[in-house]
């Protein structure tokens, strides 16, 4: 599957006092390679239908970013399932990550990270996608390839 990828520049505000990155700030970073993915195929993470919960996630850091770092982002979807895709509940939304120094390109990060959607009138968990945001949804990684 691809990776798709953003950007962003380490801030004072994400590094301790040694300038290096706290280590739970790597999950924001997983977050806005998230949104840039929803951006790219349109899914908005606020409406009045459901709401993204996350599931569960994991990290594991390689090597420290610090202040004032640039770093790429990537971010790519797990492919569902044969039984996730055919469930009538729809299924749930699984990521990679990688933070890597531009500078270089060397690997500082990686995780993972599961999501589903929760209606917002039944509050059912894994609600049914809608075919049209699922299929766009996942033209965008190329599944159907």
């Amino acid at each position: 599957m691809k990776w798709l990828e953003t950007k962003a520049r380490v801030r004072w505000s994400e590094v301790d006092s040694q300038s290096i990155v706290y280590y739970g700030n790597y999950f924001l970073y997983f977050d806005l390679g998230r949104e840039y993915v929803a951006e790219k195929v349109e899914l908005e993470y606020l409406t009045e239908e459901f709401d993204v919960i996350t599931l569960d996630t994991t990290a594991k850091y390689r090597q420290p970013a610090r202040y004032g770092d640039e770093l790429i982002i990537r971010t790519r979807m797990i492919h569902p399932s044969p039984a996730e895709m055919a469930s009538p509940m729809g299924f749930t939304f699984q990521f990679e990550y990688q933070i890597l120094k531009s500078q270089g390109k060397l690997l500082l990060a990686e995780g993972t990270s599961r999501h589903a959607l929760k209606d917002k009138i039944t509050h059912k968990l894994y609600v049914k996608v809608p075919k049209e945001k699922k299929e766009k949804f996942l033209s965008v990684f190329e599944i159907y390839k």
